[in-house]
């Protein structure tokens, strides 16, 4: 049984995203009326370390490929971004290293 249509997330961790994006057949959207996505793409989760590579690649439909223990995913993500953040937040995420 396919899974059902889903349009857009507005608060999903990259792994999550990507999970997402393999469902709907390579295409997703991230619309939020926060910017507490650009936090969780640079770092909130792990340290600090930027995991925003499928936000990246999903610009064009670049190639992702996930390698972990349990399985093998090949992506070609295609992302719509509608993002309003004040700019306070943004402020914040241009200071950050990530």
């Amino acid at each position: 049984m396919p899974p059902l249509p889903k349009l857009f997330v507005n608060d999903a961790t990259p792994e999550a995203l990507a999970d997402h994006v393999m469902e709907q057949d390579n295409r997703m959207a991230v619309i939020s009326d926060e910017g507490g996505f650009f936090e969780v793409i640079s770092g909130l989760y792990n340290g600090g370390k930027a995991n925003n590579d499928i936000v990246l690649k999903g610009y064009d439909g670049g190639d992702v490929r996930i390698e972990r223990k349990d399985r093998s995913v090949r992506l070609r993500p295609y992302l719509t971004l509608a993002l309003v953040a004040q700019p306070q937040v943004l402020k914040s995420l241009g200071e950050r290293q990530a």
